[in-house]
């Protein structure tokens, strides 16, 4: 219950997968012996309906004092693979137009859906062996972004916080991509104090953040002597197609921590 799990532990969300696999060709002795290369400042990390000026960028590296015979980008979409470019060294700091993508598996726009995504591995191989290791990151094909889908009256459902009601989202005048909600202390049955909770979409990724904020002073309808009630959106994902958000929020008092919760955010 929302009232006594006082102590809870919060999750972490993790978008990017790193990890190592061994081909058929590798001897079980040599399992383990690949090198694994790390995928970072992915930016953007997604492509748009508009395929055409879509591109996705990062950086790819290897492990400190590690080396490589050779290395290249493979990608997969629905079961079929096919190598989009070499990688002559590292650092790279890589760029993948989507119609590069388009090309390398001879497919058109058209074959393409909103929610298809596409599996980019980094593929590294040293010596005989034929050991490789593989870095991965999955490219999804989402909506572009729409102001007019962020704001407005919004139901609010958290299943393990126990909590359901309406709130209202206002955009900043100056960025579309900070967000104000009102309502979640009137949602947990609390007086609100005022104060607004603050969202920040990251227009690269959609991943959201927050400023943990006290949205009422005490608890006292909860008949307990906690102060300071406050949420922190630490994690999530915006829906650029239908308005959606999928928040982890932290929710702390003054005298501990709740833990994190996840909410969903649906346009009325």
């Amino acid at each position: 219950m929302k009232k006594i799990n006082i102590l809870a532990f919060f999750f972490a969300f993790v978008l990017i997968l790193a990890s190592c696999e061994d081909t058929n060709e590798n001897l079980v002795g040599y399992r383990g012996a690949a090198v694994v290369p790390e995928i970072s400042d992915i930016n953007p990390a997604f492509y748009t309906s508009d395929l055409a000026n879509s591109f996705v960028a990062f950086k790819v590296a290897l492990p400190e004092g590690e080396n490589v015979d050779a290395a290249e980008l493979q990608v997969t979409y629905k079961g079929q693979t096919t190598v989009l470019q070499q990688i002559s060294s590292f650092p790279a700091e890589i760029n993948i137009p989507a119609t590069d993508v388009l090309q390398a598996l001879s497919i058109s726009e058209n074959d393409v859906e909103i929610g298809d995504s596409f599996l980019v591995h980094v593929v590294t191989k040293s010596g005989e062996l034929s050991s490789r290791s593989l870095a991965a990151m999955k490219i999804l094909v989402t909506c572009e972004f729409n102001s007019e889908l962020t704001t407005g009256a919004y139901s609010a459902v958290s299943s393990d916080w126990e909590s359901a009601g309406d709130v209202t989202i206002t955009a900043d005048p100056e960025d579309p991509f900070k967000l104000y909600v009102d309502g979640f202390a009137e949602v947990d049955g609390l007086v609100s104090n005022g104060n607004k909770l603050q969202i920040s979409i990251d227009p690269y990724s959609f991943k959201m953040t927050g400023v943990a904020t006290v949205i009422a002073d005490d608890v006292a309808p909860w008949d307990l002597p906690y102060t300071g009630f406050s949420y922190e959106p630490i994690g999530g994902l915006y829906n650029s197609c239908d308005g959606s958000f999928d928040l982890q929020i932290k929710i702390t008092v003054d005298q501990g921590t709740f833990g994190t919760y996840n909410f969903t955010l649906t346009r009325k």
